[in-house]
Parts: structure tokens; C-alpha cells; sequence
């Protein structure tokens, strides 16, 4: 997640998780290049899952709780099986366990950009980047919002 990203994240918790947009403009307004930026930021984290309008077209940003949940996580996987859903292949993700504070556990990666589901090949050394959300050790871990880092 971007410095940018977390100022918006941030505004949202402190203020009982929604915002409207122009009191996050005026309150953060400082920390983007323009409007642009701003705007870009915020339809990203909508991409994301990290917010979302309170009514389509509304300006009230919420705050997705179950997000807050997750936590910023980056891994080299080297041993992992790339799996894809839906027809004419649909979106492909990763499947492989990792050690995590010392315990192996099964993890499936979901990528952000199709892009990056383009760039997966078996036994290729990949690092990724995401935010994990953990559910407890009966159920594998999930990457989110992954991208591939160079």
C-alpha cells in the first residue's frame, strides 16, 4: 500500500470509517500532486476493496472493515501451481503453502491487474506483494490486491 494510500485509510478509521470527499480532499489535499492524484488514489483503493461509495455515485466514502483486517505481506514464492477459474481460462492465480511465524500454511494469491495473471509460468521464481488476510489456521491464507514486484 502507498504512503497516499494509507493517508486516505487513515482519515477513514479516524472518523468512524467513512468520509465524505470533500472533507478528505481538504484534510489530505496536501498529500497528493492535484485532484488527479487524489482521485486516482481513491478509485484504486475502490479497486482494491478498500473502500467503497455508499450509494453508486455518491460522494460518502465507507471504510470495508474486513480489509482492516489484512496486513501489508511480501514473499519470493518458488514451488507453486498456477490455477485459473471461469471460461477461456478466466483469471489465473497461485496456489502453494509458505512458512509464516513458523508454520507452513497454504496460501492463494489473487492478483490485482490481469496483467500480472499474464506473467505466471510454474517454477518460476516470482516476488509478490499484497495484503494477506489470515481467517485462522483451518483455512489457507488469501494474498489480495497482489502484484508482481521486480
Amino acid at each position: 500500500m502507498t504512503a497516499k494510500e494509507q493517508h486516505i485509510i487513515e482519515y477513514l478509521k479516524n472518523h468512524n470509517g467513512a468520509g465524505f470527499y470533500i472533507d478528505i480532499r481538504n484534510e489530505l489535499g496536501m498529500e497528493f500532486d492535484d485532484e488527479v492524484d487524489f482521485d486516482s488514489t481513491l478509485e484504486l483503493l475502490k479497486r482494491k476493496n478498500w473502500l467503497y461509495e455508499n450509494k453508486p455515485g455518491d460522494t460518502k466514502y465507507l471504510l470495508n472493515s474486513e480489509m482492516i483486517k489484512s496486513k501489508p505481506f511480501e514473499a519470493e514464492l518458488t514451488d507453486y501451481k498456477v490455477l485459473s477459474n471461469g471460461a477461456d481460462g478466466g483469471h489465473h492465480y497461485i496456489s502453494t503453502e509458505i512458512e509464516y511465524e513458523g508454520e507452513k500454511r497454504k496460501i492463494i494469491v489473487l492478483f490485482l491487474e490481469k496483467s500480472d495473471e499474464k506473467k505466471l509460468t510454474s517454477n518460476h521464481k516470482i516476488k509478490v506483494s499484497g495484503d494477506l488476510i489470515d481467517e485462522g489456521k483451518e483455512y489457507s491464507f488469501m494474498l489480495l490486491n497482489t502484484t508482481i514486484k521486480k
